[in-house]
């Protein structure tokens, strides 16, 4: 019975979507469908049954974006407070240093709930930037932004955030940006606002070329005037995100003689990752605190060295609760240092994207009414899907195919989502290619 309201709410949600994006009369009227769109609601499932999520609904927006993007602000401006308006973020991320660009405008109005609400949206758009662009290594991420956009937003579509086209990723407006949040973070008049644009400083100045000491030095004082001890808690993470060794610094300064506040310390200095923060830690290992020692050896597996797993293993512990926090994090260090050897004799590749996937199995299935299951088997993209066999269960479990023997064919459940899909892939394609081709005016 669960699988059958799963199934049927699937079916019920893009059968909606099929409707509005082959009947609208103009984009506008498309777009003005999909923004009074209720969806159905689809009830949790494991996760290799999962075809559906809210991510599809920005999608098909995207395939609009001249008369979605400008609809899409003004939904977020005119909102009422306590509105969900996560679906409309998700929406507007996809448009990049566009969507950041209006929020610069944003941040200098008088209007606090307009204020918070650009706040919100840059660090969305941070994330973005964290994930897609300030990346150090090739990650799959990255690769998928560059080379194939529209796989990486059906990849990433459980995300809270959307994925801009890297034509309109670039961070251009960041360091403008940045200097308009440290002054808001110095002119800033309650606890809540303060705490909202340190966690929005974190993510957009990690990476950015502006002067480290630029973005640390209001922090500081920030953290040093409050008398909030979880402003002072953020406004550490944010150094530790930006200025590792200022991070260190303070926390030593101010924290280390103070037994709450070294707690803290114990908890944070592993955002740090620098030397003068692993000495700390090293000390924090031995307070008479058994509270702060837990968190002290919690923050070792952050620095991913043997010198870590070392120092941890060479602990005795007679604190119960604090003996477990060890055993915990010797065994999860041992297994992330064996990975990255694991992964450094690995041969170079591309690991498939998807574990099981029945939606992707369905996007790949032959052009035929009825086909064998070697066939479609042999039609999966190489490096798409790891488990293909479950992916075909699930697929006919789910409705979207139908079987017999070993013959195989879309359900009219399969032809709707299919359609769909097709729909909003090509959509993204054109899209990303229309934005890094001529720009979206």
């Amino acid at each position: 019975m669960e699988l059958e309201t799963y199934a049927q709410a699937v079916e019920d949600n893009y059968q909606r979507l099929a409707d509005i994006l082959l009947d609208s009369t103009s984009s506008s009227s498309a777009v003005e469908r999909l923004l009074s769109l209720e969806l159905a609601s689809v009830p949790p499932m494991k996760r290799g049954y999962a075809i559906w999520s809210d991510g599809l609904w920005a999608e098909a927006l995207a395939c609009f974006p001249t008369e979605a993007f400008p609809r899409l602000f003004d939904t977020l401006r005119t909102a009422p407070d306590g509105k969900d308006l996560s679906l409309i973020y998700k929406a507007l991320t996809m448009w990049g240093d566009r969507f950041a660009a209006v929020l610069s405008d944003w941040l200098d109005t008088s209007d606090v709930q307009l204020q918070g609400r650009a706040i919100h949206g840059l660090t969305l758009y941070g994330e973005l930037l964290n994930t897609l662009c300030d990346t150090d290594e090739p990650s799959l991420e990255t690769h998928l932004h560059r080379e194939n956009y529209s796989e990486l937003a059906r990849f990433k579509r459980e995300w809270e955030i959307g994925i801009a086209p890297s034509a309109i990723l670039s961070g251009t407006p960041r360091s403008t940006l940045l200097q308009q949040l440290i002054q808001r973070l110095l002119s800033a008049t309650n606890d809540a606002q303060q705490i909202a644009i340190l966690r929005c400083l974190r993510r957009l100045g990690s990476g950015s070329a502006i002067s480290v000491i630029d973005m640390a030095e209001p922090i500081v004082a920030t953290a040093i005037a409050t008398d909030s001890r979880t402003v002072e808690r953020e406004a550490v993470i944010a150094l530790c995100h930006l200025a590792r060794d200022r991070a260190a610094t303070y926390m030593r300064t101010h924290w280390g003689q103070d037994e709450q506040r070294r707690h803290m310390a114990a908890e944070i200095l592993g955002l740090a990752r620098n030397e003068a923060a692993f000495d700390m830690l090293q000390e924090l290992l031995a307070d008479p605190n058994a509270e702060t020692r837990r968190k002290a050896i919690a923050s070792m597996e952050s620095f991913e060295s043997t010198e870590a797993l070392d120092i941890l293993n060479a602990i005795e512990e007679s604190d119960r609760k604090t003996h477990r926090q060890l055993l915990r994090s010797r065994n999860q260090l041992k297994r992330r240092l064996q990975r990255r050897l694991n992964s450094a004799k690995a041969q170079s590749g591309q690991e498939a994207i998807y574990t099981i996937s029945p939606l992707v199995l369905l996007s790949q299935a032959p052009a035929k009414p009825v086909f064998s299951e070697r066939a479609l088997t042999a039609s999966i993209t190489p490096g798409l899907i790891v488990d293909i066999s479950s992916s075909r269960r699930y697929a006919v479990e789910l409705g979207l195919f139908e079987r017999r023997t070993d013959l195989y064919r879309l359900s009219r459940m399969g032809a709707a989502v299919h359609w769909v899909e097709s729909y909003v892939q090509e959509g993204l394609k054109q899209f990303a290619a229309r934005v890094g081709d001529h720009g979206l005016q």
